[in-house]
């Protein structure tokens, strides 16, 4: 008990003398701070007084004359001007009756590269106004070796609004359409779509913007969405 009681006693003496020293440091005098650190004294090379103000405003591109010398590089130096490269592009069918058929009037809505054949693009389209008779939504698939007309036209009764191959199966193709199908084309069958979801409170209501194949190569399922709020999972 003497000991436990010596400790306590020990600490109180340093809590008071650390208090002690606390209040003596709070006593003194705060060091004032000379003005001639903020404000140098004025040379005649100078402005007459210092402030918050800059010494200079320089515009975009200038230089003021005190202050090139001390900036300036080499003579043989000279800034280095950016120049615009003009775009090209790089790929583009070329006009031909084939192509006219069905791409006329039609507004292209998503693109989509082949996983398993780089040289595959399909391209999706909506209706044509000018040509009621035409089936309404088209996916064109073309080859960049084959730039005078599509491989592969597939159809269907409404506006295609998203399309994309299937990473698992390289001959089949997914399609969101304005009327909230989803549907499947085989590029080894007719233009016509193999499978699609029927027009039931079962599926969506609203058009379909996005479509995504999800799985694994014997197991997989096709996501979409659309803007009646609803995600669903379709197995193909």
């Amino acid at each position: 008990m003497q000991n436990r009681r010596d400790e306590i006693l020990a600490k109180k003496a340093r809590l008071a003398e650390l208090k002690r020293q606390r209040e003596l440091r709070q006593s003194q005098p705060r060091p004032t701070i000379n003005s001639d650190i903020l404000s140098p004294t004025p040379s005649a090379n100078t402005p007459a007084r210092y402030g918050s103000r800059p010494n200079s405003v320089l515009s975009a591109g200038e230089l003021s004359n005190e202050n090139a010398s001390e900036f300036a590089g080499p003579a043989s130096q000279q800034p280095q001007v950016l120049s615009t490269i003009p775009s090209k592009t790089v790929y583009e069918c070329p006009p031909s009756p084939v192509k006219e058929v069905w791409s006329k009037k039609r507004m292209v809505s998503a693109i989509d590269f082949s996983p398993k054949f780089p040289e595959l693009v399909l391209a999706s389209y909506t209706k044509n106004p000018t040509a009621p008779h035409e089936p309404d939504g088209i996916v064109q698939v073309w080859n960049m070796h084959l730039r005078d007309r599509p491989e592969f036209v597939f159809h269907a009764q409404s506006d295609i609004l998203t399309a994309k191959f299937s990473p698992f199966h390289p001959n089949l193709v997914i399609g969101g359409a304005y009327s909230g199908q989803v549907l499947l084309w085989d590029t080894r069958a007719r233009s016509a779509p193999v499978q699609k979801t029927p027009l039931t409170g079962s599926g969506h209501t609203h058009p379909v913007y996005c479509i995504d194949i999800v799985g694994t190569q014997n197991a997989n399922n096709i996501i979409s969405c659309s803007t009646d709020g609803v995600v669903c999972s379709w197995a193909p």
